[in-house]
């Protein structure tokens, strides 16, 4: 009997290292309103909401790499755009892509195990050092182990995340104004909860 594997989400064969830019959004386990409530239109943040926006301003200065743009967290999810610049991992010298990401907030640095197939550059957790991949993974798992750490014992998180790669100006341009506008929309939200 074969063994279940998820399927992928992500767009194949794209090099998700590559510099670009990149609308992420992130639900909260079984979408429970967790990260604040939106009032009059305003998100309050939650002690939970806080130390998502914290770790996640906090991410350029994990990968120097990345710049931030807009970002919205809502109560049950959180949108924002990422832009990835030259990162060294994602170039396309050989040597570059055994560059670890310099802190990966909680994932400890690993190297690519000596007995796999995987191109080198890529963790035994299929995910390329220097990738939205491994920046998400470390905001989401530095969001946990801080929650935890609180007391906070649900899962934080669902377990995947989605992406869309922001191709032209135009496109970037329509997802600041769906980020910017969100919680004024929260009620008829195809997220939303009570």
């Amino acid at each position: 009997m074969p063994l279940y594997q998820r399927k992928s989400i992500r767009l194949q064969g794209y090099d998700y290292r590559q510099s670009g830019a990149y609308f992420v959004t992130i639900l909260t386990y079984k979408r429970m309103n967790t990260l604040g409530d939106v009032y009059r239109e305003d998100v309050v943040l939650s002690e939970l909401g806080k130390i998502v926006k914290q770790v996640w301003e906090q991410i350029p200065s994990h990968f120097v790499y990345v710049d931030l743009d807009f970002f919205v967290i809502m109560p049950n999810h959180f949108h924002g755009i990422l832009i990835i610049t030259d990162n060294p991992a994602g170039s396309d010298s050989s040597d570059s892509l055994n560059i670890s990401v310099r802190a990966q907030h909680v994932a400890p640095l690993q190297a690519p195990l000596a007995h796999t197939s995987k191109p080198k550059g890529i963790t035994p957790n299929n995910v390329a050092s220097g990738s939205l991949g491994a920046i998400i993974r470390s905001f989401k798992g530095t969001v946990t182990r801080l929650t935890h750490q609180m007391g906070y014992e649900l899962p934080i998180w669902h377990r995947n995340y989605y992406e869309h790669i922001i191709r032209d100006e135009k496109s970037l341009n329509s997802i600041r104004e769906y980020i910017l506008y969100n919680p004024a929309k929260w009620e008829i939200d195809s997220l939303y909860q009570k």
